[in-house]
This record gives C-alpha cells, structure tokens and sequence, in this order.
C-alpha cells in the first residue's frame, strides 16, 4: 500500500508538468514566409499583426538560403490590431521569415514582402503560414 501510494506522488506531479507543457506547445505557433529575393535597393519585410484579444510576445527572425540567421528582433506585449516589422535589406539570394511567440496561428497575420524603398512601395507579398 505505501509503496503504491509513492508511485501516485510522483506520478501524479509528473503528469501535471507533461499536461502543462503540452498545453503551452499546442497553443505556441510557428509560421514560416517565402522565399523572397530582395535586390538592389529593395528590401524584405518581415510583418506581423496581433488580430486576437490578448497581448502577445512576437519573436521574427531572417535567414538567408542556406539557413543561416541573417536578422531577428522581439516585440513583447504586441497588443490587440498592433503590428510589427522586421526590414532586411537586399542581398543576393533567397529569404525567408520565421514568425513565432506565444500565439496561437489563428491570433496573427503574417506577411513577406519585398518592398522598394523609393516611392514604388512593395513588390511582392506572400502569406505567412
């Protein structure tokens, strides 16, 4: 019987932790967007707007082609119709934006663009997802 009982002590905490963290995982989103190839005087926009009811923590990071990590930033507290925006300027080769927090995909828009930095405005825009 006690032997019993410590199993359920310990068992019991255990399962608690696991429950938890896998609540926080399947409400964490991560969306990715492009490739886009920014050039001359262009650059990639890396933009995310908070359409939920909550605040949100907003972690956007580039990477160049080959995955390595060109630029990132965090906005922390993005509150309810606010966004946010990472610029990358032009390179050669392909980027692409990773958006991720404690969102759910359903809670943000994510957007990639090439914009030009003269009157013309963007160039291309893909959806994040």
């Amino acid at each position: 019987m006690r032997k019993s009982m410590n199993v359920v002590r310990i068992a019991a905490p255990a399962f608690v932790v696991f429950f938890l963290l896998t609540s926080i995982a399947a409400s964490a989103a991560d969306l990715f967007g492009g490739p886009l190839e920014p050039d001359g005087s262009s650059e990639l926009q890396c933009r995310i707007v908070n359409v939920g009811n909550k605040s949100i923590d907003v972690f956007i990071e580039t990477f160049d082609g080959n995955g390595n990590l060109i630029n990132n930033t965090s906005f922390l507290g993005l509150v309810p119709l606010r966004g946010t925006v990472l610029g990358t300027p032009a390179a050669n080769g392909p980027r692409v934006c990773r958006f991720f927090g404690d969102f759910s995909k359903n809670e943000v828009r994510a957007t990639v663009s090439v914009v030009e930095r003269s009157s013309i405005g963007a160039i291309a825009a893909v959806e994040a997802n």
